[in-house]
């Protein structure tokens, strides 16, 4: 009998580990406007990369954990319209492939796609007399849409979509310091999402084998905390190297949600105002 218990709870965690929500989420890089002052606009472009401890895909041929690879970019822009208001917009695109290996042969199985832009207004403050340390906090909205496709395959025929878009609302406070030689930002963003108008040409027996979530609306919440590092361009200082890291927790965990927990990003930073006074 023990032995028959043991085995019915390590069958019950295997699956519980295999089954997926389609739905998933790739967070957007933080994004701190780094404002000192008014008309400032600041610009950023970043290629990321990210990777998770929760992903797990299945499907009828895969039993293991996939592999996975994340590539994508961001976009950022804010600009100060005052000496404490600032306005924030940025854009990511992310593609997705997860699949497996074996006997050292790679097999793509799954593309997924997510574009998402986000707009917000930021306030912004000195908190030391030398005006080198700086609070901020932010708040906006998002709009994206995600796309999934597992690849035709023997047991899959003509391959299946599951796509759905996403609304956002976020608030963000930060702190951040801006010297001569450096720049570094950190912070926590608390991001309320909504999955909207999922499609899907799965069969019923298909979404019950992967746990698919589906109806017209599924809530989510994160939180996203983030450090980055901004290095000027020694003899050209409104150009810049960025380089980011960010960690992301699921706070409901109310259903199969899964999600890129850990990202980077690197790229260049560019600020206008600098560059105009070097002109």
């Amino acid at each position: 009998m023990k032995n028959y218990l043991y085995f019915s709870f390590v069958l019950l965690a295997i699956q519980s580990c295999n089954t997926v929500n389609l739905i998933q989420h790739t967070p957007p890089m933080v994004q701190v406007g780094l404002h000192t002052a008014k008309n400032q606009l600041n610009a950023r472009a970043m290629i990321t990369n990210g990777s998770s401890f929760s992903n797990d895909f299945v499907n009828e041929t895969i039993h293991q954990k996939t592999d996975e690879l994340v590539l994508g970019g961001a976009l950022q822009a804010s600009y100060s319209i005052n000496n404490s208001l600032a306005v924030q917009t940025s854009f990511m695109h992310n593609a997705e492939n997860y699949g497996f290996v074996n006997n050292g042969k790679a097999t793509k199985v799954y593309e997924i796609k997510r574009n998402l832009g986000e707009l917000g207004l930021a306030y912004y403050a000195a908190i030391d007399a030398k005006k080198t340390w700086f609070f901020e906090i932010a708040g906006g909205m998002g709009y994206g849409k995600f796309t999934v496709n597992e690849l035709a395959s023997p047991t899959l025929i003509n391959g299946r979509y599951y796509n759905h878009s996403v609304m956002k609302e976020y608030v963000q406070p930060s702190i951040y310091t801006v010297k001569h030689n450096y720049k570094i930002s950190t912070g926590a963003k608390i991001s309320f999402l909504q999955f909207n108008g999922i499609k899907t040409n799965y069969t019923n027996s298909e979404k019950k084998f992967r746990s698919l979530t589906e109806g017209n609306r599924v809530n989510a919440s994160l939180l996203e905390w983030h450090m980055r590092l901004d290095i000027p361009v020694k003899k050209l200082p409104w150009l810049g190297f960025t380089l980011q890291s960010q960690i992301t927790k699921d706070l409901n965990g109310s259903f199969n949600f899964n999600h890129n927990d850990i990202n980077f990003g690197g790229g260049i930073h560019i600020s206008l105002a600098t560059a105009l006074k070097h002109l």
